[in-house]
C-alpha cells in the first residue's frame, strides 16, 4: 500500500455493469483523513514451486513462514 501517492486509481471491470469499471482504490490505498494505521507486517511467507511443473501433474508448493514478532503466530493451510 501506498501513502501519499497523486492521481493513482485502482480499478477493475465492473461485474453488473457492462463496459464500466468500478473504482477499487480505498481498498487498497489509505486515505489521509482517515487516521488509520497501516498494517504492520511481522509474518514473511516464502512460497516455493517446482520449475519442472507439467499439465495433469501434481503441484507440489513449500512454504516457508517466518514470525518476525514476539508474539505466538499460527498458519493454517
Amino acid at each position: 500500500m501506498e501513502e501519499n501517492v497523486t492521481d493513482t486509481k485502482v480499478v477493475t471491470k465492473s461485474l453488473n455493469k457492462v463496459n464500466e469499471y468500478d473504482d477499487i482504490t480505498n481498498n487498497y490505498k489509505f486515505e489521509k483523513s482517515t487516521g488509520q494505521i497501516p498494517p504492520h507486517h511481522d509474518v514473511h511467507i516464502d512460497m516455493e514451486i517446482s520449475q519442472t511443473l507439467k499439465v495433469g501433474n501434481d503441484l507440489h508448493v513449500i512454504l516457508k513462514a517466518s514470525n518476525q514478532s514476539n508474539r505466538p503466530r499460527t498458519l493454517a493451510v
